[in-house]
Formats: structure tokens, C-alpha cells, sequence
């Protein structure tokens, strides 16, 4: 039989390119979980920049545009939609929002609704990459960590074991030699114990080569065959970010159709520009200045 190969002393490279991985993988994982909190702040910035154009449009003549909501019943069928885990859920939201129209003879959503029907989605969205790319994720790195470490600590244990029996062992050859240089001979008690110490050494030797070999297997799969979670992860993320697009365009693919809405209004503008001057209206600031505010702006819009 080939004896085989002590693979103890790999562990030094092999350790180092494990701690490069984790090093990797531990960066990945906080990126994945930056991305989640990042698009939880998006989506809520993004409301409150839709709830507050809303509000600002009240009482002018495009409110139905832009501030207009869905009555209490869709909007509780949103959220009854949005908390569905089938894979019919983003077409549920459309639906509401489709029988919420002709419920109410609506030809184009408003931008107010267009972000409600957006938000619901994003519940489903944010719940799905929690499930499928956040927390498989964590899951692969606490995998890997929790199962590496502890087979690292328990050889490094197996390490010290044996480094005491090879200090133990050479320090009684060397008294026994000592002696016999001397023509003198180890009291058999001696002998027996340098005996039993040395059994000790070489069941700590083989229990030591071979949790340290078990070790190098392990990490070389974890390093060397970890592209097998990552393409997991990846195919997981691009599904999602697919599905996630394909979500928001269902509702913000509309907005040309509420920007459509908007344009007689626009044309109106036009014609009051070119049928009245610019009026000039003057504002006393708390300091008694006086200030200058027109009335029309002079940025231009797209």
C-alpha cells in the first residue's frame, strides 16, 4: 500500500489562501446586504418625493395627474396582494390597480398611483431577495466559517498535543543518552515511561496528520470549489434583479402616459407666457429686505 502523504505542512498556504476567501466572501455578503438597505431607502425616498408632489398639487388643475389616490378598497387589496408568496403576485397588484380604473372610468394612473402600485411591489421584492440572495449569502459564509473554524481550532489543539509529546519524548531520549554516555543504564521505570511516551507521540502524530489532511480537503473545496454557491448566488440575484425590473416597468412604464395627461397644461403655460409679461412679485424677508420672486421660472424643462 502507497503510505500516504502528510498534508500538514499545506495547511500554512492553504490557511492563508482560506483567510483571503473568507476575507472575499465576508465583502460580498456586506454588499449584498448594503444593496438591500439601499434600495428599502430608495423606495422610501422615492414615495415620499411622489407623496409630496401630490400634496404640492392639490389645488391646481393637474391634481388627477399627479395626486390623485386609489380609494380604500384597492389600496387594501394592494397590500393583500403584496403580502402573497406565490409567483402570481406582481400580477395581482396589476390587476388591482386594472379594476381599480375601470371601477372608476380611469383612462391614465396618476403618479400617486403609479407609486402605490409600485411600493406594493417592492414589498415583494424586498421579501424575495431577503429569501433568495440574502439569505443564501449569509447562510454560504456562516457555512463556511462555522464548519472551517472549528476543524482549524481542533487541529491546531491536535498541534499542541503533539508538539508536548515531541518536547516530552526528545527531552527523555536525551537524559537516557546522557546516562548511557556515562555507562550507566535507565532505571527501567524510565525506560517504561519514555516507552508509553512514545506510543503517545505517534497516535498524536497519525491523529494529527490525519484531522490536518481531513482540514486540507475541506478547504480546498471551500476555496477551490466555492464557484459552485457563487454561481447559486449570482443566478439567484440576476432572477431577482430580472424580475425586479420587470416589476417597475409594469408600473413606471405608464408614466409616459401620465406625462401625456400633463401636456395641456404645458401648452397652457406656453400660451400665458407669450400672452402676458413676466409679472414680478416682491417679498419682504423677515430682515426687511426686499426680494424679487418671478413668477415664471427660467429653467427650461425637457
Amino acid at each position: 500500500m502507497v503510505p500516504t502523504k502528510n498534508r500538514s505542512p499545506d495547511l500554512i498556504p492553504l490557511a492563508a489562501e482560506y483567510e483571503q476567501f473568507k476575507k472575499n466572501l465576508r465583502t460580498l455578503v456586506s454588499s449584498v446586504k448594503h444593496y438591500a438597505e439601499c434600495t428599502e431607502r430608495m423606495v422610501a425616498s422615492r414615495d415620499e418625493l411622489v407623496e409630496q408632489l401630490g400634496l404640492m398639487s392639490e389645488n391646481s388643475p393637474f391634481y388627477n395627474d399627479l395626486g390623485y389616490e386609489l380609494d380604500a378598497e384597492a389600496t387594501e387589496a394592494l397590500e393583500v396582494s403584496s403580502r402573497q408568496t406565490d409567483n402570481n403576485g406582481s400580477k395581482n397588484i396589476q390587476d388591482v390597480v386594472r379594476e381599480w380604473k375601470q371601477r372608476n372610468r380611469v383612462e391614465v394612473s396618476s403618479l400617486q398611483v403609479l407609486k402605490q402600485c409600485a411600493s406594493a411591489q417592492a414589498v415583494v421584492n424586498a421579501r424575495e431577495y431577503r429569501s433568495h440572495v440574502l439569505r443564501y449569502a449569509i447562510e454560504w459564509e456562516q457555512v463556511v466559517t462555522e464548519r472551517v473554524e472549528a476543524e482549524l481550532k481542533n487541529v491546531k489543539k491536535l498541534q499542541c498535543d503533539r508538539s508536548h509529546y515531541e518536547r516530552k519524548v526528545e527531552s527523555m531520549r536525551r537524559r537516557a543518552n546522557d546516562l548511557e554516555a556515562k555507562g550507566k543504564t535507565s532505571p527501567a521505570s524510565q525506560a517504561e515511561k519514555l516507552e508509553r511516551n512514545e506510543t503517545k507521540l505517534k497516535e498524536a502524530n497519525k491523529t494529527h496528520e490525519t484531522e490536518a489532511g481531513r482540514l486540507c480537503v475541506l478547504i480546498e473545496a471551500v476555496t477551490k470549489e466555492g464557484w459552485k454557491d457563487l454561481y447559486l448566488l449570482a443566478k439567484n440575484y440576476i432572477k431577482w434583479e430580472s424580475n425586479r425590473v420587470g416589476r417597475e416597468s409594469d408600473s413606471f412604464s405608464q408614466l409616459p402616459a401620465t406625462l401625456d395627461s400633463m401636456k395641456s397644461y404645458r401648452e397652457l403655460l406656453r400660451q400665458e407666457s407669450r400672452q402676458e409679461p413676466r409679472k414680478v412679485v416682491r417679498i419682504t424677508t423677515t430682515r426687511g429686505q426686499n426680494e424679487l420672486y418671478k413668477t415664471r421660472s427660467s429653467v427650461s424643462c425637457w
